[in-house]
């Protein structure tokens, strides 16, 4: 997960991370960190 605004972090490097693991890459907002957090926070 990366945090910041446009230009403050490489996306490509987020999305290059998530293809090669398996997982996924989409931008997001308060609204929807805060519901991942939730969710990683009920898987572990």
């Amino acid at each position: 997960m990366g945090y910041g605004n446009d230009g403050e972090f490489d996306a490509s490097v987020l999305e290059k991370i998530a293809q090669t693991t398996g997982g996924y890459y989409s931008k997001g907002n308060p609204e929807t960190i805060s519901r991942v957090m939730q969710n990683l926070q009920l898987e572990f």
